[in-house]
This record gives C-alpha cells, sequence and structure tokens, in this order.
C-alpha cells in the first residue's frame, strides 16, 4: 500500500512538472522558441491565401496565458504579415523602413532604411523578407504608362537581421504584393511588366511586357495562372505561370478605373474584383464575378453611386476595396460609398449592406470574417463588427488612425492590424465580447 502511494505522489509531481514546463515559460518569457514554432511560418501573398481571408486557423497546444495586446505609436506598418512570432512591415511616411516587431510585446527587433515607400505586404519565405518599394506618383504624363518617380525597387531581407540580401532596380513603382508559387517570385507594378525572380538570390528568372501599368491589384495565383488588374488600358489579366503567357485579358462593363487598385480574391473558380463603374455620368462602386478558366463575365453587380477618394493634392486614390470570400459569400467595403456589402458569390446578388447612415467612412482595408461575424476598420479609425449573416453592426471600436488597404491578420485570438501611423494587437474580447 505504501508503495502504491509512493507511485500515485510520483505520478502526481512528475504531472505537476509537465504543467509548469509547458505554462511557465511562457508567462515568463512568452517569445520562447517552442512558442514561435506554433505561429504561421512563412507568408507567400498579400492576402495569405487566395480568398484573401486573414483568419490564421493554427491549433496551439500552449496556449498563452494572457491576450497579445499591444500598440506601435511610432511605426506605422500599412501593411503586415505575422510569420514565426514576428511582424514585418513597411513604413509610407518618410524615413522609409522595413522593420521587424515581436508579435508577442510590439517590441522593435530591427529596422532597415529603405529609398522609398513600401505599399506592399511583406513576403516571408526561406528567412528571406521580400518587399517593393515606390511611389503613386507619375514621372511624366499619366498617359505614359510607367508610373511610380522612384526610386523603385524589390527587395529581399535576412529575416533575422534584416541586413538587404539583394535589390532589383525597376522602371516604375513596386506598390503590388509579389507572390511566390513554386520558389518563384512574381512581380508586377508601374513598369509595364511581369516579372519572374529567384526570391533566395534576386536573380530575374524572366519578363513579360504587358500594356497596362498595375497599382495596388496584388495577384493571386490557383492552378499554374496569375491573376490581376491593371490601368491603361484598364482590364483584367490571366498570366499562365511559370512560362509567362497571357492566358486572357478581360474588359468589365462600364469600367472606369479603379481595377488597377484592386487585388482580386478568388474561390470556386470565381474571381471577384472591385472597381469604378460609370453609370449615366456619375461614378458607381461595382463588382464583378469573372470565371478563372474562360475570362468570362459572370455577373457584375452595381454597388450604388458615390466619389472617387481623393488624396490631399487632390488627386485620386484607394479607388477600389478588398473583397474576400467565405463559404460562397464575397464580403467587400467600398471606398466610393463608405458601404460594408455581402454578395452571393454565384450571382453577385446583393444579400445585405451596412452604411449606418453615413457614420462609417471610406471602407479600403479587407474585412475579415470569424466566428460569424464580419471585422472591418474605415478610414475615420473605426473598428466595425457586423453580423455576417444579417450586416447588423454589432458593436464599434474607436482608434486613433484611420485605418488603410491591407489585410488583417487574426493569429491565436488576436487582430494584428497595421495603418499608416501605427501598427496594433488587440484581443478580439477587446473588440467585442462575442468575439
Amino acid at each position: 500500500m505504501m508503495k502504491f502511494t509512493r507511485w500515485i505522489r510520483l505520478v502526481t509531481a512528475l504531472g505537476m512538472m509537465a504543467i509548469l514546463l509547458l505554462i511557465t515559460p511562457h508567462e515568463l518569457n512568452p517569445g520562447t522558441l517552442p512558442h514561435r514554432k506554433l505561429w504561421p511560418h512563412r507568408n507567400l501573398a498579400f492576402g495569405h491565401q487566395p480568398n484573401h481571408n486573414g483568419l490564421i486557423s493554427i491549433s496551439l497546444p500552449m496556449q498563452l496565458t494572457r491576450p497579445i495586446s499591444w500598440t506601435d505609436p511610432t511605426t506605422g506598418l500599412m501593411q503586415i504579415a505575422v510569420v514565426a512570432g514576428a511582424v514585418y512591415g513597411g513604413t509610407v511616411h518618410s524615413p522609409y523602413t522595413v522593420d521587424k516587431l515581436s508579435a508577442l510585446t510590439g517590441r522593435l527587433e530591427w529596422s532597415v532604411s529603405v529609398p522609398n515607400q513600401v505599399m506592399t505586404t511583406p513576403v516571408v519565405y526561406h528567412g528571406v523578407v521580400i518587399v517593393g518599394t515606390g511611389n503613386r506618383d507619375w514621372p511624366g504624363p499619366q498617359s505614359s504608362g510607367i508610373r511610380g518617380t522612384g526610386p523603385n525597387q524589390v527587395l529581399g531581407l535576412s529575416a533575422n537581421t534584416g541586413k538587404i540580401l539583394w535589390s532589383i532596380n525597376t522602371p516604375g513603382e513596386n506598390m503590388p504584393t509579389p507572390v511566390i508559387n513554386h520558389g518563384v517570385l512574381y512581380q508586377v507594378g508601374g513598369s509595364d511588366e511581369v516579372l519572374a525572380i529567384n526570391p533566395l538570390n534576386g536573380k530575374i528568372l524572366q519578363k513579360l511586357a504587358i500594356p497596362s501599368y498595375v497599382s495596388m491589384s496584388s495577384p493571386e495565383i490557383v492552378n499554374h495562372v496569375m491573376y490581376f488588374g491593371g490601368a491603361l488600358p484598364y482590364q483584367l489579366y490571366a498570366i499562365e505561370i511559370p512560362h509567362l503567357r497571357i492566358a486572357f485579358t478581360t474588359t468589365l462593363p462600364s469600367s472606369l478605373g479603379g481595377i488597377d487598385d484592386c487585388p482580386p480574391a478568388i474561390a470556386d473558380g470565381i474571381l471577384v474584383i472591385d472597381y469604378e463603374g460609370l453609370i449615366d455620368n456619375q461614378i458607381h462602386a461595382m463588382a464583378a464575378g469573372v470565371s478563372v478558366h474562360t475570362g468570362k463575365v459572370l455577373w457584375a453587380t452595381d454597388l450604388g453611386p458615390g466619389s472617387i477618394p481623393r488624396a490631399t493634392d487632390g488627386s485620386p486614390t484607394n479607388a477600389a476595396g478588398v473583397p474576400i470570400i467565405h463559404r460562397n459569400v464575397v464580403y467587400l467595403g467600398s471606398p466610393v460609398t463608405s458601404t460594408l456589402y455581402a454578395l452571393n458569390l454565384q450571382n453577385g446578388k446583393i444579400l445585405w449592406r451596412t452604411s449606418d447612415s453615413g457614420s462609417i467612412g471610406r471602407i479600403t482595408m479587407a474585412p475579415i470574417w470569424v466566428d460569424g461575424h464580419i471585422i472591418a476598420g474605415d478610414s475615420l479609425g473605426d473598428i466595425i463588427v457586423v453580423n455576417a449573416k444579417t450586416g447588423h453592426i454589432v458593436s464599434t471600436l474607436k482608434e486613433p488612425t484611420p485605418f488603410v488597404p491591407g489585410v488583417p491578420q487574426i493569429v491565436n485570438g488576436s487582430l494584428f492590424i497595421g495603418t499608416k501611423l501605427a501598427t496594433y494587437a488587440i484581443p478580439l474580447e477587446s473588440i467585442d465580447a462575442h468575439l
């Protein structure tokens, strides 16, 4: 009996030691290596996946003992990638930098100067952080086809140290986020060309000249075809890879512009893109569904009249929202109408629209679906939580900075989001108790 009791005590003690080993390190040092391995280990594209929903579903056998919550008011990372316990991003305000923050604390781990604005979501692949630089200006007439006054570069940096490993100079801007497929990096931008690049050493493998420049339409790849929108001419491109051949181009109904600003979302053989249309001599927000196989326009939905967003100098800016797709429903915020929409993926029918009597600002940030809710950030600095089935606004959280084009990420119950002025990790329960 005494031996049995000692055995029970021994098992209990060993069990308690195991529990302490699982919990205590994360209370004392939440950035330990075992925890970092549970984060997403790479980011290959703008939307993290072709449907653009930034919810990262990971099963953590060792949960943090407190929510991840921090604000970095000094480093505004416009678009971010959360990889291996770190947040990577670049700035659009001088001095221009690419930064790495701790995802758990927001602490700056390194910052590297770059020659121009960084509007791309960092692509992180095999220890290399890849970004593009460039601005929205024109070196000459807009009709010339080259956008960006430079310096314009594609850069590869060490994820550990920030050291610049390689760089490529380009004639035009590199505002769209590149995409990696089967070990090859593909870049479009203001140079009227598609580049295929070795992401580890920066060697250009192939080039394809196209007649359009690309503003913020970050490409997506599905089944060896890359899709994005271009301007002058305004059309949708489908490029076969790795051989860089144009499979088709598509002109959208009533198109006025914005196709080059919208990163397309793709699911179930349908590509969804937001753009500006001209109907009865009035600006309208439009959305279209296109077959990824043929380029045929399956539906085009008029989202309503509005106005083109303007920058401080009066020039048009951020003319399109970023669609996401979840379970046969398209969720899209419009900067033209300041409205959040849900559409049927198959036919484009509007399921609901939410504008809250004009109190919602322009929406260029991608919405994100989580637990039956849609979260979206607007130009007024509001994080809006909406019932995904009805469009009813559940709650609103006010932040001091406006939200900009990009795809936020939800990892381990916290929303990671970048703006031009600050970067945040916000526990979902702080946004709304139902999340």
